[in-house]
């Protein structure tokens, strides 16, 4: 046992791989892309989840304009059938006749006309 404890730390120290300053530049200069790419992404995903959050809240409202739509639709449709009623139980009186009107009219103008050529 105590062997293999000696291969394990000592086989990390053999295996190593060295890289030239060009390398280590390019490494770096990805990493650094990396971090810059990364942060835009959660720039972006901290943009994208306020967005839902609002998308949630103008769902919420247009959820409510619908009840209430829903609701005013309901009352204009009772309204509508109280009207209907109401035109059925107003019925126009004897006296609201357009007969007797043209009656009347007729009677006025010939009256007139026969006191106008009787009075000269």
């Amino acid at each position: 046992m105590k062997y293999l404890w000696i291969l394990l730390l000592l086989v990390p120290l053999f295996a190593q791989q060295t890289f030239t300053n060009e390398e280590v530049l390019n490494i770096a200069n990805q990493i650094k892309e990396l971090q810059y790419s990364d942060s835009i992404k959660t720039v972006q995903i901290e943009n994208l989840e306020k967005q839902i959050v609002g998308y949630k809240k103008q769902a919420e409202i247009d959820s409510l304009l619908l009840q209430h739509k829903d609701f005013q639709i309901g009352l204009l449709d009772e309204r509508s059938k109280l009207y209907e009623e109401q035109v059925k139980l107003v019925k126009p009186k004897w006296y609201e006749s357009k007969y007797i009107y043209w009656i009347q009219g007729s009677a006025i103008i010939l009256i007139g006309s026969w006191v106008s050529s009787n009075v000269r």
